[in-house]
């Protein structure tokens, strides 16, 4: 059983009411192509994934990030996990642009 200190007061905002983001990407949409992604028309440059990564973590709403189709076995010097890993680290608040 919950103490009454944990119950949430007049004060406290409910959780439905706090904003939050969820960010999905997927590799294999920023060019240039990387190996160890899938691969697909058009979609966006490094430079635009990260602008727009740093303003999600500008808005320090996210919840949830979600970096898809990285494949190790294919990865050529791991570039595509790196990769990943600096989005990760924009969406998070590091500038690199």
């Amino acid at each position: 059983m919950a103490s009454r200190a944990s119950w949430p007061t007049p004060s406290t905002p409910p959780v439905a009411a706090t904003a939050s983001t969820s960010a999905s990407i997927w590799t294999g949409s920023i060019r240039p192509r990387l190996p160890a992604s899938g691969r697909a028309r058009g979609g966006v440059t490094y430079r635009e994934a990260h602008a727009a990564l740093e303003r999600v973590a500008d808005a320090a709403t996210v919840r949830s990030l979600e970096l898809v189709e990285v494949t190790p076995v294919l990865d050529d010097h791991s570039r595509t996990a790196e990769l990943a890993v600096e989005l990760a680290a924009s969406a998070l608040g590091k500038r690199i642009l």
